[in-house]
Parts: structure tokens; sequence; C-alpha cells
């Protein structure tokens, strides 16, 4: 009976032997490690100089910058005058790989600055797509209200969201 048992045992290590084998020929593990690079999404204002037209030409004088906290578009006119027309050429361009759908520009104040004074002749409904820019121009008339000397400013901000066909 011993000698079944010790044959029985024999066999079962061949056996499960030959099966662990044969399984490790058929196997094999693979290693990939690759990078996926992702794209960027954002856009920017490039801004021309502030034209300003009218006798008080040369008086009035404004400058623009962009806003490194918001990112918005920041207008400042200096001694300003009333009746004077201020025109602000911009356009808006990617700054990153994905294009982007434009739907809105909001203009916001220092609260001394008349929003009424702003006229935008600009449709921002549109997508920016690689190397394109949109291009756009403010029209800022100061009205009878303004006060002579007096330093204005007011804020761009224009909405965008990531541009998805379909």
């Amino acid at each position: 009976m011993r000698t079944k048992i010790g044959v029985l045992f024999l066999a079962s290590v061949i056996a499960i032997a030959g099966v662990g084998s044969s399984y490790a020929m058929w196997t094999a593990t693979i290693n990939s490690v690759e990078t996926v690079n992702v794209a960027t999404f954002g856009i920017g204002w490039s801004v021309g100089p502030v034209n300003v037209v009218g006798d008080t030409e040369g008086i009035i004088w404004g400058e623009e910058s962009i806003d490194p906290v918001t990112g918005n578009l920041m207008v400042t006119i200096h001694n300003a005058y009333p009746c004077c027309d201020i025109y602000i050429n911009y356009d808006v361009h990617l700054t990153g790989q994905v294009w982007a759908k434009l739907y809105e520009i909001q203009f916001t104040s220092d609260g001394y600055f008349n929003l009424a004074w702003i006229t935008d002749h600009s449709s921002t409904n549109g997508v920016l797509v690689d190397g394109a820019a949109y291009n756009g121009w403010i029209l800022v008339h100061l009205g009878n209200d303004a006060v002579p000397g007096a330093t204005y400013t007011f804020y761009n901000t224009l909405s965008c969201h990531q541009y998805n066909e379909g």
C-alpha cells in the first residue's frame, strides 16, 4: 500500500511539474511605458494703441494691460475730457492647442466709469482655430458727465469655452 501511495504521489508531482513547465513556455509579460501629451486650453488678448480723436488729442491718453490675476483686459484713460472719442483695437488669439468658442464680452468698471460710454463694434460669436485671431474694436465716447482731468478704468472679460465639434 505504501508503494502505491508513493508511486501516486510521484506521478502527481511529475504531472504538476509538466503542467507548470508548459504554462511557463507559453506565457510572457510585456511592459510598456508611454508618454501621453495632453493639449492645453487658453486664450489671450493683444491690444493696439489707444487712439484718441477730437480736439483733445494729445491731452487725453490711455493705456491698456492684461490684469495678471484675472487675465482680463484693463483699459485706463488718463486726463479725461467730456465728448471725446477713444478707439481701442484688440485681438483675441489661442494660447493653447484646443480650439475656443467665443460667446460674450462683458465690461466692468472701477465704479466711476460710465459703462454706457462703451460701444463694442465686434461680434464675439465665433470659433478660434489654430493660427487665427479674432479682431475687434471698442469705441469709448466720454459723455458730458465725464469729469475733466479724471482717470477712468474699465475691464473687458471675454467668456469662452472649449470648442467641441458636433
